[in-house]
């Protein structure tokens, strides 16, 4: 049996009550999460899965089911699976007899409304070659009205103790008297609030590296504060077990309909580097900068929309104001690890002096840099949707290499007919399928999809509420997908 270790991140069941991660310095509002689960073969896979309570060690529900070939499976855990207790708050674990590709959908019971908006964050499920003793967090964000949690998992059968260490984004000096220790039960988690550690200075922004006596897996969720569909961003990202010299993202952004991007990379090597950012856009135009010297544990955090060397993008059609990113630590022997962001401030500005559509205002979300060496020419995307309930997404697939590729991209449940056979990518350069208008799909159309290429690749997938729908927050989710 192939294992996966998921982290439930907030879950909340009957009653819409407000539970443990309002009780300390999480999100406000009632959370429920949604897994789903890909089976990446051709085989049915028999599926069990383990859900543990925070602080427990043995599971709250024990589930089994199966998974079609090459389907995917869903849960919400509202109502789905059967049995799981009232006013659930944990993780869990999946054992297949198939490899799968899992992630959770972490988001409030907002309906919507500029008042109660839609708050929405997805993270990937870790399988057992992505958990290990050392985690890195490339960002954490304490401030006025964001806030960051850490849910950490205990990947093992015995109890394990953690040390969380906090470093200066600029610095990469350690707070030292922020040094946290916890321990963990067999098999279960722990949700860690930065804002509750009161010799973190009252506005942080830095990395961190968590450190286990045995294998752990991280998931980190930072949020604006909810209080309207203005401020509904709620991101969330897996910390990295290791990282490398080089890094990929395949989109970033800037002044695009209102959207823009962050960058944050943390230096995770004793050597001080800079690192040279590479971007390509969409009309084929490059552009590459230099960044300032990244002490050892420290990061280099930047928004798009600031970045002097980027002014030119400005000047670009709207529809061709996204690139994929490339950067590299130019110290020998530096290592790096990453994650970018996007967000839409509702800004006019950002979106050719034009109002931002409602529905688009206050959404967000982060997804992992790759890491040097592991594309590969197959890319599963666990779920995206076409007018599913007003939700609609798209993939995202980047060529890693100099030479000119196509794909063939396929739909779960779908005839050959809705294959997209031969879809070409540039040199260097990327595919951009939405859902939304993409005809060979039926509404409602909400599954995985999965890309062969003729050179190796890495991709992401994305959704959220369509503009026009009327209803608002931060609807929207991106993810990685998983290179096979």
């Amino acid at each position: 049996m192939k294992k996966i270790n998921i982290l439930i991140i907030i879950v909340m069941l009957a009653a819409f009550v407000v539970v443990k991660p309002v009780e300390a310095q999480g999100p406000t509002g009632s959370w429920v999460s949604g897994i789903t689960c890909q089976n990446l073969t051709s085989d049915i896979a028999e599926v069990t899965f383990d859900f543990y309570q925070e602080g427990e060690s043995s599971p709250a529900l024990s589930y089994p089911d199966s998974i079609p070939a090459n389907g995917t499976l869903k849960y919400f855990t509202a109502s789905t699976p059967a049995g799981l207790p009232t006013s659930f708050f944990g993780s869990a674990t999946v054992s297949s007899s198939a490899a799968l590709s899992c992630s959770v959908n972490t988001q409030s019971t907002g309906t919507g409304t500029t008042s109660n908006p839609y708050r929405i964050g997805t993270s990937s499920g870790f399988n057992d070659t992505q958990v290990a003793n050392t985690m890195y967090v490339p960002q954490i964000t304490k401030a006025s009205t964001w806030g960051t949690y850490m849910a950490i998992q205990n990947a093992t059968s015995s109890a394990v103790d953690i040390q969380i260490q906090y470093f200066d984004r600029t610095t990469g000096n350690e707070i030292a008297a922020a040094l946290e220790t916890h321990n963990i039960p067999a098999n279960s988690n722990l949700v860690v609030y930065p804002g509750e550690n009161a010799n973190l200075p009252a506005t942080f922004y830095g990395s961190a590296k968590i450190t286990a006596g045995s294998s752990i897996g991280v998931i980190v969720s930072f949020y604006n504060a909810g209080t309207d569909y203005t401020t509904a961003q709620f991101q969330s990202y897996n910390a990295f077990a290791s990282g490398t010299k080089i890094l990929y993202a395949p989109r970033v952004v800037r002044k695009y309909y209102g959207y823009n991007s962050g960058i944050s990379v943390q230096n995770i090597s004793t050597v001080p580097t800079t690192l040279t950012v590479d971007l390509s856009f969409a009309n084929g135009q490059t552009i590459s900068y230099t960044t300032p010297t990244i002490q050892p544990n420290a990061s280099y955090i930047a928004y798009t929309a600031s970045i002097p060397e980027l002014a030119e993008v400005d000047t670009y059609q709207m529809a061709q104001r996204y690139a994929s990113l490339k950067v590299t630590a130019d110290a020998e022997g530096a290592e790096i690890v990453g994650i970018t962001n996007i967000d839409n401030r509702g800004l006019s500005a950002d979106n050719n002096g034009v109002a931002v559509p409602m529905e688009n205002i206050g959404k967000g979300a982060s997804v992992n840099m790759a890491l040097d060496g592991t594309a590969t020419n197959t890319l599963f995307f666990t779920q995206v949707a076409k007018k599913a309930s007003g939700f609609s997404g798209g993939i995202v697939i980047v060529n890693t290499t100099s030479s000119p590729a196509t794909c063939d991209i396929s739909f779960a449940g779908q005839p050959d007919s809705a294959t997209y056979n031969d879809a070409p990518l540039p040199a260097n350069g990327q595919i951009s399928l939405y859902l939304g208008t993409y005809a060979n799909l039926p509404n409602g159309f909400n599954a995985s999809v999965k890309a062969i290429c003729t050179e190796n690749v890495f991709g992401t997938y994305n959704f959220s509420i369509e503009a026009g729908v009327g209803k608002y927050g931060d609807s929207y989710i991106e993810a990685n997908a998983l290179n096979q």
